[in-house]
């Protein structure tokens, strides 16, 4: 029996070499798809982030800027306050 099966896979190794080279390829392709899918979602990703970094850093010099000129207002607000009051 033993010899028998040596001798049907003996005569059917380049039938299941090229049955496995062709899931091996499929394989390999997927794999290479994958990590290309990958690299773009990371590229992506890493724009999103730049971008909303950029207007985060926007909207926080802007809300600086705001309360510096809200203090100066008022500043000079209370100035004039007190030369009317003397």
């Amino acid at each position: 029996m033993a010899v028998a099966q040596a001798a049907f896979d003996a005569q059917q190794q380049d039938a299941m070499s090229a049955s496995l080279a062709e899931g091996t390829a499929a394989l390999e392709q997927g794999e290479a798809q994958f990590e290309a899918d990958k690299a773009k979602a990371f590229a992506e990703a890493e724009q999103e982030q730049s971008a909303a970094n950029a207007e985060a850093q926007r909207q926080q010099q802007e809300a600086l800027a705001q309360a510096r000129a809200d203090i100066s207002a008022e500043q000079q607000s209370t100035l004039q306050a007190q030369s009317a009051a003397v």
